[in-house]
């Protein structure tokens, strides 16, 4: 995660911007899984006033690096400070490059973007737009507001070995990196798994850049 110098006035509208955003409507859903979940312009249009209100914009330009391809969620506030992440996946379906891509980038915007802004699903239990008292969100989303810190990487825990980050040696950082990633390749892991993982996976790499 990268950050402006400063984050001051950021912070406090970022902070009344989030007391202004409700719950995040599951409009759409999973056939395989039998599951419902919020696509990427449910949690655009759940945010998108109580930013625009508070002098907020939002890019997400994408990336490509060794890892893969992803994106970069650059919050952005009129002062000029702005807090940004990136996060990629390896691309794996080598026949059809374009839309796995396309699929990729389409993912890691909508868990981006709700991760950065500590957004949760709601999801309407009666069809007729009442909200269920019981509010779901993914396992990454509980964990924190999208802005990381080091401590906070160093305190996750994961592995057959159940140990921090924190006290993990590079070697086996490099280990739960590559076990993470088979995980995220894998098509039978589960959207909530997925976005622990993900989660996982960018602690890791905050580590392994504090260490370099």
């Amino acid at each position: 995660m990268n950050t402006s110098p400063s984050i001051k006035l950021l912070a406090v509208a970022l902070k009344k911007a989030q007391s202004e955003m409700g719950g995040v409507e599951m409009n759409q859903t999973n056939p395989f899984y039998k599951s419902r979940y919020a696509d990427l312009g449910a949690v655009i249009e759940a945010s998108k006033k109580a930013l625009t209100a508070n002098g907020f914009s939002v890019s997400q330009p994408t990336v490509t690096n060794e890892f893969g391809v992803g994106i970069t969620t650059i919050l952005m506030h009129e002062s000029g400070e702005f807090i940004e992440s990136t996060i990629t996946l390896p691309i794996t379906d080598t026949k059809n490059v374009a839309q796995e891509a396309g699929k990729i980038v389409t993912y890691l915007r909508r868990y981006s973007l709700a991760s950065i802004l500590n957004l949760y699903s709601d999801e309407d239990t009666d069809g007729e737009g009442k909200k269920s008292e019981q509010k779901s969100t993914p396992k990454a989303q509980l964990k924190a507001d999208g802005l990381m810190t080091l401590e906070e990487a160093k305190n996750v825990v994961g592995g057959n070995d159940n140990k921090k980050y924190g006290v993990c040696t590079a070697e086996e950082l490099a280990g739960k990196l590559i076990g993470i990633t088979k995980a995220l390749n894998d098509k039978k892991t589960p959207d909530d798994k997925r976005d622990e993982l993900i989660w996982k996976m960018e602690a890791i790499k905050i580590i392994q850049a504090s260490r370099k």
